[in-house]
């Protein structure tokens, strides 16, 4: 018997809605996957926004700010190891000099990025800047051509 008020499944499908419940995490997920990427860029342009107006005249220092912001994010993940419980992040052993050379290369590539993203926006417009900071997909996949030796193709 259907639930009151609910009518009852039409093509014999039962009443838990078995093929409904496919179809949601689905949907559900593409939804979680687009607010995320919104967030994501919108957050970017509003600190690219936020930092331009900074550094044009209220705090013409983008290094300081750069290097502020790699302490507290050092800091920070510092205090999460320290405090985190042990079963939440396991750590894999590094070993040999070639995974710390390739390991050591994404924070100086990233602070690399950052410092030159917050200087640039001493010299050039806040739309310049974005669209220079759109290629930075196609400059992971050229470094990592090089550094690891991975190729991309193109989906067909």
């Amino acid at each position: 018997t259907p639930l009151v008020g609910h009518p009852e499944p039409a093509g014999g499908m039962d009443s838990s809605g078995a093929e409904g419940a496919r179809e949601r995490p689905t949907l559900y997920r593409a939804a979680i996957a687009g607010t995320l990427l919104t967030l994501y860029f919108g957050t970017n342009v509003v600190f690219n926004i936020y930092n331009k107006w900074l550094f044009s005249g209220v705090l013409p220092s983008p290094i300081l700010v750069t290097m502020t912001h790699q302490a507290f994010c050092f800091f920070g993940a510092l205090a999460f190891a320290c405090c985190s419980p042990e079963w939440l992040y396991l750590r894999t052993e590094l070993e040999g000099t070639v995974v710390w050379t390739k390991l050591m290369i994404i924070p100086f590539g990233f602070v690399l990025n950052i410092g030159l993203n917050n200087i640039s926006l001493l010299f050039c417009t806040l739309a310049l800047n974005q669209l220079i900071r759109s290629f930075a997909p196609v400059s992971v996949a050229i470094a990592s051509y090089f550094i690891e030796g991975k190729a991309y193709s193109f989906p067909k």
